[in-house]
C-alpha cells in the first residue's frame, strides 16, 4: 500500500524555526498565562515546567508541541 502513496512530503515546521518559539516557565496565576492545561496532551501545566507558546498566544508543553509541529504545520496555520 506504501508504494502506492508515492512520495511522502513533510508538512511540519524546521526544526530552526521551532527553537525560535519562545520558551519559558509556567508560573500558576500569572496574569498572561491564563490557560491551565496543555491541549496536546490535555494534561495540566506543573508549576515552573517549560512550556512554548506559539504567535496566537496558545500555550503547550515544549515536548508536545515540538513534536506536533514537527508532524503537522496545520495547527500553527489555523490560528495565525
Amino acid at each position: 500500500m506504501a508504494d502506492n502513496l508515492g512520495n511522502a512530503v513533510s508538512t511540519g515546521l524546521k526544526e530552526e524555526d521551532i527553537r525560535a518559539l519562545p520558551v519559558h516557565n509556567y508560573i500558576p496565576g500569572a496574569i498572561q498565562q491564563q490557560q491551565a492545561d496543555c491541549s496536546v496532551c490535555m494534561s495540566s501545566f506543573s508549576d515552573g515546567e517549560n512550556i512554548k507558546t506559539l504567535p496566537c498566544c496558545h500555550m503547550y508543553h515544549t515536548n508536545c508541541i515540538d513534536t506536533w509541529l514537527t508532524v503537522s504545520i496545520y495547527l500553527l496555520l489555523v490560528y495565525i
